[in-house]
């Protein structure tokens, strides 16, 4: 009994996610919205990712920012957005430890907007995107 039980209450639990992604509407207006669409990587061949860091007293080194480089031509004019994460399990993302920058001649740098220290950052996240409209 139980088990058609957990059953019922997922796909009730299922159904109601539908319903609710559903009345969210669809891309495209000023309103929130939900869809998908397939896209296109500017970047089939991946790219190198290094920090910029400095000796912070009382820390120790802290990572200021994230360059990218070896991004294909075709990333030029998008907007890199970066963030670092402190726990490679969980992918928990450092406060603030964020930053965009425009794709420029194969190579952007991002600028945190807050130096985690160096110690505590074991992975980053990379977006290559269009950039917002203004």
């Amino acid at each position: 009994m139980k088990k058609f039980f957990a059953v019922g209450l997922i796909a009730s639990i299922g159904a109601m996610a539908l319903a609710s992604a559903a009345a969210l509407g669809t891309l495209g207006g000023a309103s929130l919205g939900a869809a998908d669409a397939e896209v296109t990587a500017c970047d089939t061949d991946g790219f190198d990712v290094s920090y910029t860091t400095s000796f912070v007293d009382g820390t120790g080194y802290v990572v200021d920012s994230v360059d990218l480089s070896g991004l294909d031509g075709a990333c030029d004019g998008l907007t890199a957005y970066v963030t670092l994460t402190d726990d490679f399990a969980l992918a928990t993302a450092i406060t603030d430890a964020d930053g965009s920058a425009t794709v420029a001649g194969g190579a952007a740098t991002v600028a945190l907007t807050t130096a985690p220290p160096a110690v505590d950052v074991t992975d980053v996240h990379v977006l290559i995107t269009e950039p917002p409209a203004p």
